[in-house]
């Protein structure tokens, strides 16, 4: 049953995922969950991580790229890029790739976990895509970033046993957040009525979804057997729907 396949907890911070590790063994009673170590915020570290899984596994049934980042103002990563935009986007896309080879031996899902914001970035632009222009938009189109990248994942993987989702798990009470001053929020009227409302913490007291339900929609989504959507559509949490 896939409550005893062995689990992959990937994560930079070694503590925070032994924690996690301990609570999903409580919680499930699978003992087959391992700590791996991946910073998405250094390529070498994606490409290290990949080598070591496709080394020692002889199948992926599933790959959720699930991590991200929201305010990270002008910080850009070893390899030269805005710090969001690597985390949220480049280092999925890579990982994803480098992983391609395993996922097709078997009946797969990728899973990559974006956001509605996708459809607030209105000012994506391919050719600026690595350049910081304010924390909202950069993660609005590196969250545009992993719809269109799932779309196009879908096709090219027509015809394989691989199958291609995106989803936004909601509004989330996380610690994304609690990194997040008001001042980063997006410039836009929704969040500019929410910051003169208060502090941080009133945002963050009105969030809908603990983070238990916003996983349960990702999860549904990368563990149901059969057809669950068509290639390339979204799950918001309220029933699929097309890009």
């Amino acid at each position: 049953m896939i409550k005893h396949c062995p689990t992959f907890c990937t994560c930079r911070d070694k503590n925070r995922a032994e924690k996690a590790r301990l609570r999903i063994i409580n919680e499930t009673g699978n003992e087959n969950i391992h700590v791996k170590i991946i910073d998405l915020g250094s390529f070498e570290s994606v490409k290290n991580f990949a080598k070591k899984i496709s080394e020692s596994e002889n199948r992926l049934d599933i790959l959720v790229n699930n991590a991200g980042v929201l305010a990270q103002g002008h910080k850009t990563t070893p390899n030269g890029h805005p710090l969001i935009m690597q985390v949220n986007y480049y280092s999925a896309f890579l990982l994803t790739k480098l992983l391609l080879d395993l996922l097709k031996k078997t009946k797969s899902r990728v899973v990559n976990v974006s956001s509605n914001g996708a459809g607030m970035a209105l000012l994506f632009n391919l050719s600026k895509l690595n350049r910081h222009m304010t924390d909202g938009v950069d993660y609005f189109n590196s969250k545009l970033c992993n719809v269109l990248f799932t779309q196009e994942l879908a096709k090219k993987l027509d015809g394989t046993q691989v199958t291609a989702y995106s989803d936004h798990p909601g509004i989330t009470k996380t610690q994304i957040f609690e990194t997040t001053p008001t001042s980063s929020w997006p410039k836009t009227p929704i969040y500019l009525r929410l910051a003169k409302r208060g502090p941080k913490v009133w945002f963050i007291a009105q969030l809908p979804k603990t983070w238990s339900r916003s996983a349960a929609t990702t999860l549904s989504i990368a563990a149901k057997f059969g057809p669950i959507l068509r290639q390339g559509a979204e799950n918001c949490g309220n029933g699929p729907k097309r890009f």
